[in-house]
């Protein structure tokens, strides 16, 4: 038995735990709708509770977006140009060839991760599967445990974390694979008594990562695995989404039980999903978010180019990828923005309703999303 080394994060495990415990099940509750055919920009997509809480209730918005839902009473996403570019791509795409690789960037605020979590949502109304990453900073910084990886010595699997992505994985695909009959290509042990045979169906996998979450960072890397041979077989078109990519490329801040600061090949999970940043395999796509933090004075010329983010290493990774650039809200969408808000009384004060009022609004927060909600919610 090798030596097992646990560290307290600097955020408590218990939100984590709270999280993978209470998270819906995998059940199918309604039938899917497709949505419109050409989406208008600037208009509200609206989400049904019981798909927003198969797709992002165990992850997938920021804490400030989820308030946000809760305060307006209404899970919708405005249609914005990048989503419809990234259709567009999509429309024209030889599935047949090695996946194409998108990279959203754009300033803090400016609608990155909501446009990664449209595009999930459409991916799932249209049949793919979803691998989504809501964010790598809870394995590369605050991982709720650590432990030494029994099976490749040297390596450091993060059990809660490993079993929140299972769970995640399982709830945003729960109708494609009850329709599905993917199997493991191979056998797989985990123990003397505890094995996967080759044939088994993959679901298998999933569900002994969520059981036993001493395994569950290796059945997260066979999952990977797995569903990319799947893809390469044609048995399914996977959509891998991941959100804030560019913190893979920057020092960690996990550490080995004797204080050596640990790398990305050393963590399991970070280590098997960047497999997926790779283009040998086909039938699907691959979509990053990049990450800035402006919110500071001191970080206001911080740059926010793919370039810069990414770095050297992340820019070969990626190469060739198609760069799509998240805006801050052109003046139609800050208008239609602010008539959501009307709508939804978040907007209270009668001057804010003005022209002169709504003119102010944009000109303060520069039509910024984020900084818009920010300001609105004051008033």
């Amino acid at each position: 038995m090798l030596t097992t080394a646990r560290c307290v994060a600097k955020r408590s495990s218990l939100s984590l735990l709270k999280r993978f415990m209470c998270s819906p099940t995998n059940s199918v509750t309604s039938s899917i709708s497709m949505p419109p055919e050409k989406p208008i920009i600037g208009t509200f997509e609206p989400i049904k509770k019981d798909i927003y809480e198969r797709l992002f209730g165990v992850n997938g918005f920021e804490p400030v977006a989820v308030e946000l839902f809760e305060v307006l009473d209404d899970k919708s996403i405005m249609v914005r140009l990048p989503f419809i570019q990234l259709l567009e791509y999509i429309e024209k795409t030889d599935f047949d060839r090695p996946a194409n690789r998108y990279i959203l960037w754009g300033r803090q605020g400016a609608g990155k991760t909501f446009t990664l979590n449209h595009l999930a949502y459409w991916g799932y109304l249209n049949g793919f599967c979803l691998v989504h990453l809501a964010s790598p900073r809870d394995w590369l910084d605050e991982p709720a445990e650590i432990e030494v990886s029994e099976s490749r010595p040297g390596r450091l699997d993060f059990p809660l974390n490993a079993a929140l992505a299972l769970r995640h994985f399982k709830n945003q695909n729960s109708l494609f694979l009850s329709k599905s009959e993917l199997k493991v290509s191979q056998k797989y042990t985990w123990s003397l008594r505890e094995i996967t045979e080759q044939g088994e169906p993959l679901v298998n996998v999933i569900d002994h990562g969520i059981s036993r979450m001493k395994h569950a960072s290796d059945c997260y890397a066979v999952l990977l695995k797995e569903l990319k041979i799947a893809a390469n077989n044609n048995l399914c078109r996977l959509m891998v989404l991941a959100n804030d990519v560019n913190l893979f490329y920057k020092k960690p801040l996990v550490k080995h039980a004797d204080g050596r600061v640990a790398s990305v090949e050393e963590m399991t999970l970070a280590r098997a999903f960047m497999k997926m940043f790779k283009n040998d395999w086909k039938n699907g796509l691959f979509v990053g978010a990049t990450y800035v933090n402006q919110s500071h004075w001191k970080n206001r010329l911080t740059p926010y180019y793919p370039k810069a983010l990414l770095t050297d290493r992340g820019w070969e990774d990626f190469d060739p990828f198609i760069p799509i650039k998240v805006e801050n809200y052109s003046d139609m969408e800050a208008d239609s923005c602010l008539d959501y808000y009307t709508d939804k009384m978040l907007l209270q004060r009668p001057q804010s309703k003005t022209p002169e009022g709504r003119e102010e609004i944009k000109a303060i927060n520069a039509r910024n999303p984020f900084e818009m909600y920010k300001f609105c919610s004051n008033l």
